[in-house]
């Protein structure tokens, strides 16, 4: 009789502690998913502050575990001080699909990342500009940089491979140096950029991925707004980006950039190829 009391009290022990266990697990759960919005947000907003040194703040933000689902909005890159402008670069709209599985792997695989509706904004001060500022800030691209040292409490950052990287309708404003009769705020309109196969060839980590995208806007604006913004300041820009290596910043296999006269030229020579509608034609 007692041995039977015995085996079911300790039954109902096992029960209990399994029972305690599943709990422990569904609160464990829960609080991930909870978290793991605030965990985004902070980690976009970390990522900017390393590879531009410029406070960023975002909006809201959705990461999805099961879809591999990654939704961002209204992120804002706070610009230098000094300047006029409250941000240099406001963002509405960032959309990510990545294979599910990859979340918790040391790569996130990235099938494809679309930004939409973005507002650049370029200050002339004296005989510099914010942008070259932020240029100068930024880490240069370092083919192997250094392991945690063991033993330490940093964390390593996730590497990504990004198949596509689309981004979508871009408005510069340039402030420039005031002259007699001219408007000193000028705009500029990029259609679209793509981007391919970002870290394919080499790692590439959240944060520098942040700077890849900065870099590449930029970098379009001093392509597109040669005959738009002042000589002067394109110049300074470009000096700048070749020095910081534009080629191996961006590290993508594929660059293609669209302004609102490409579109023009696309649907007059749809029949030319693909090649030919990203080619400048000679006057």
């Amino acid at each position: 009789m007692n041995e039977q009391k015995n085996k079911k009290t300790k039954k109902n022990a096992w029960s209990k502690i399994v029972a305690a266990i599943v709990v422990l697990f569904v609160i464990m759960f829960l609080a991930v998913l909870f978290s793991a919005d605030e965990i985004l947000k902070s980690g976009i907003e970390t990522a900017i502050k390393k590879q531009l040194d410029l406070d960023a703040s975002v909006g809201n933000a959705h990461l999805g575990f099961l879809s591999g689902k990654i939704t961002v909005g209204n992120l804002k890159i706070k610009n230098l001080p000094d300047y006029e402008y409250q941000n240099v670069l406001e963002l509405n709209s960032i959309n990510v699909t990545a294979a599910p599985a990859s979340l918790f792997s040391e790569t996130i695989e990235i099938s494809e990342i679309q930004l939409a509706d973005i507002t650049v904004v370029i200050e002339q001060k004296g005989l510099t500009n914010n942008i070259n500022e932020i240029l100068k800030s930024m880490p240069k691209s370092d083919p192997s940089p250094p392991a945690p040292a063991e033993g330490t409490d940093e964390k390593k950052e996730k590497n990504v491979n990004v198949k596509i990287l689309n981004i979508e309708n871009i408005n510069v404003k340039a402030k420039v140096l005031p002259l007699p009769g001219k408007s000193d705020t000028l705009s500029l309109n990029i259609e679209s950029i793509t981007l391919k196969d970002i870290g394919s060839d080499k790692k590439v980590s959240t944060a520098e991925l942040a700077g890849k995208i900065f870099v590449a806007i930029i970098d379009a604006v001093r392509k597109q707004g040669t005959d738009i913004l002042p000589e002067s300041l394109m110049n300074s820009i470009d000096t700048l980006l070749k020095a910081k290596d534009i080629k191996a910043v961006l590290q993508s296999k594929e660059t293609i950039i669209k302004t609102g006269q490409d579109i023009e030229k696309e649907l007059e020579s749809v029949t030319e190829g693909l090649k030919g509608l990203f080619d400048k034609k000679k006057d």
